[in-house]
C-alpha cells in the first residue's frame, strides 16, 4: 500500500495529500516497536521529508550505487549484502544512504528515461510480513528502486564550509 509516492500525490488534491500524508504517519507509528530503530527515527523526522535542507533526500542527484556481499569467504560462513547510496545534496554536500545489511532489492529503470534518474523525488517506509524495512524510492525520470534491508543508516557530509551534520544532531521526531 502506497501513502505519499507519485500514484497518490500526482493525483490528488492538497487535502488529499494532506490525508495521504497524515494516513502515512499513522501507518508509520503502528509498528513503531518492530520498525528498524534508524529507519524509524529517519522516517518520522521533520527534516526528512523537508525540500529544503542539505540532509533531506528531495531533488538530490545520485553520485554512486555501491553494492557488495561482506563475511567471510568460506562457503559455511554467514554472508550477507549491503548498499550504500551517495547523492549530491540539492542544497549542499553529500548525503550518503547506507543498508547494513539487504535481504531483497530492485533497481528499475523507466524505459523513457534515456538512463537518466534524474532527481530523488519521493520516498516510503514501510514494513514487510517480516518485520524487515522496505524503502521504495522514485526518481523523477520515472525509475523505482525498492530496498528491503534490516535498517537504514543517513549521513550528512557537508561542503568544505559547513559542519557535518547526521540524524542524531537533528530533532527527528514528529510532535
Amino acid at each position: 500500500m502506497s501513502f505519499i509516492l507519485a500514484a497518490n500525490r500526482d493525483r490528488d488534491s492538497i487535502d488529499e495529500a494532506r490525508k495521504n500524508w497524515n494516513d502515512y504517519q499513522a501507518h508509520l507509528e503502528a509498528p513503531r516497536d518492530k520498525f528498524p530503530a534508524s529507519a524509524f527515527e529517519i522516517a518520522t523526522s521533520i527534516w526528512w521529508y523537508q525540500f529544503d535542507l542539505p540532509e533531506a533526500p528531495h531533488d538530490s542527484r545520485l553520485m554512486a550505487f555501491r553494492m557488495g556481499d561482506h563475511g567471510a569467504p568460506t562457503w559455511d560462513n554467514q554472508r550477507f549484502s549491503w548498499i550504500e547510496i551517495e547523492l549530491h545534496s540539492a542544497y549542499s554536500g553529500t548525503i550518503v544512504l547506507r543498508y547494513p545489511m539487504v535481504y531483497r532489492y530492485e533497481l528499475r529503470m523507466a524505459e523513457s528515461s534515456h538512463g537518466i534518474h534524474g532527481d530523488w523525488r519521493y520516498d516510503e517506509f514501510t514494513l514487510t510480513d517480516e518485520g524487515n524495512l522496505l524503502h521504495t524510492i522514485e526518481w523523477a525520470d520515472g525509475a523505482v528502486w525498492v530496498i528491503e534491508a534490516s535498517d537504514l543508516e543517513h549521513r550528512h557530509i557537508p561542503d568544505a564550509t559547513q559542519e557535518a551534520t547526521s540524524i542524531t544532531s537533528r530533532s527527528t521526531t514528529t510532535a
